[in-house]
């Protein structure tokens, strides 16, 4: 929803000025001192609520749930801070025009955030305008979010076995590029392997079986393949680059397994790796192993159990939610918790980074996994609310113990600082301000 309403850096100083003429000077000046630069879409009330109840669909069609708290976290959560924040600069007066250009307005925010900014925000309406404009965005969220307050629809039991398939793919090494070593389906009681021909042969096998399951009315079955890196796109574009042309694959209804377990049994019912500790708590096979040759034939066997023991009620889950029973509160609404790992963390870190690990940073053994950790430690440290207090060697080592990886030699922040990852901590901080509204304090 963010981008459909922001398109955020999509052009450039040099962009701007051919667009719109600038000269030299405004070009470079717009380069050496305006980040981000936003360009404002114009919709009305009507449309953005249209647009809401499309993404509803969507979010049902790919989780087989609508749970408004999780949709408005994905969707409308960092927006809403975001339009907050915009507004209350404006009320303070802190936004000034610096010109108009053609039809459009280029505005000064200056922000007093954790990261200070100063925003170059383009749009074809005036300073008065724009506030209006903000608030009936905010308006039009508040409609949509008490048209749905207490709309839940969720399939109240997993598919039996017989109604649904499974997929899994491999890579030999994330960190060493794209390629896809292996294919691997399970359905009618039958696992099928696409793996003994070229790569490009393979995808394209793999979707016809694919194409052909979905066709005879069964539900694919995935672990978290909704990611530009890992699933769907990432298979059509490396079949594109290996070819050169384009391929259709789509999980039609399907059920992303590892976003169904979170919505049945809350986001703490294991820790990370997931799937990997479902394994050891539930005595499977499947378990993260680098010199197995048949790993993915094993880890396509762990998605059907624990799907089979989900389907019925016999999964293990370790849900640990925080024991605040003698937790004080004190005044000014500040409320001292007990910290998850206080030894690392501060002001309530760990959730921070629990839902920045779930959320935003690659799978394990992907190639850019450890930039997105090193990049978001670096951002939690230095924040003025710290919310982590040790230094990376010792926060590296405790995170290296308890995740079970190697993280191995450290980058430093500006070597792994890229503007998504910018944006995605800036998500994140959102989700975390928004659900902790009341001024924290934490204890080890």
């Amino acid at each position: 929803m963010y981008d459909y309403l922001f398109g955020t850096n999509t052009q450039n100083a040099f962009a701007l000025a051919e667009k719109y003429n600038l000269s030299e000077y405004d070009r470079d000046y717009i380069l050496h001192n305006y980040w981000p630069i936003i360009k404002v879409s114009n919709f009305d009330t009507e449309t953005i609520k249209e647009k809401l109840n499309t993404l509803k669909n969507e979010f049902i069609k790919e989780n087989t749930i609508f749970d408004l708290e999780i949709f408005n976290r994905e969707n409308t959560t960092l927006l809403i801070y975001e339009l907050n924040q915009y507004i209350d600069i404006l009320k303070r007066g802190k936004v000034k025009t610096w010109d108009k250009y053609d039809d459009n307005f280029f505005h000064i925010f200056k922000t007093e955030s954790d990261i200070p900014e100063k925003i170059l925000l383009i749009s074809d309406k005036n300073i008065t305008q724009l506030e209006v404009y903000f608030k009936s965005i905010l308006n039009a969220f508040q409609s949509f979010t008490k048209e749905q307050t207490g709309a839940k629809i969720m399939i109240k039991k997993l598919p039996q076995l017989e109604d649904v398939f499974f997929v899994h793919y491999q890579c030999d090494n994330f960190e060493d590029g794209n390629q896809i070593t292996s294919l691997s389906i399970f359905a009618n009681d039958k696992t099928i392997e696409f793996y003994n021909d070229t790569e490009s042969e393979n995808i394209e096998k793999y979707c016809k079986k694919v194409f052909e399951l979905c066709n005879s009315g069964l539900i694919p079955i995935h672990w978290g393949q909704n990611k530009t890196y890992y699933g769907i796109d990432h298979i059509i574009s490396r079949y594109k680059e290996l070819t050169g042309k384009t391929i259709e694959l789509e999980y039609n209804n399907n059920i992303n397994l590892s976003r169904w377990l979170i919505y049945a049994y809350g986001e703490r019912y294991i820790a990370h790796p997931r799937l990997d500790n479902l394994a050891i708590l539930n005595e499977f096979n499947g378990i993260t192993n680098k010199e197995s040759k048949i790993f993915h034939t094993n880890r396509l066997v762990l998605l059907t159990k624990i799907y089979y023991n989900a389907l019925n009620n016999t999964l293990k889950t370790e849900s640990k939610p925080l024991d605040l029973s003698d937790t004080p509160t004190v005044e000014n609404k500040i409320i001292v918790i007990k910290e998850p790992y206080g030894k690392m963390f501060s002001n309530n870190g760990f959730e921070l980074f629990e839902y920045l690990l779930n959320e935003h940073v690659k799978p394990k053994e992907t190639k850019g996994r450890k930039s997105d950790l090193i990049y978001y430690y670096w951002e939690m440290y230095n924040s003025k609310t710290q919310y982590i207090h040790q230094r990376p060697a010792t926060f590296f080592k405790w995170f290296d113990e308890k995740y079970n990886e190697t993280t191995g030699q450290l980058k430093t922040y500006n070597n792994v600082k890229t503007p998504q990852r910018i944006k995605d901590y800036s998500t994140a901080l959102g989700w975390f301000k928004s659900k902790n509204k009341e001024c924290t304090v934490s204890v080890p």
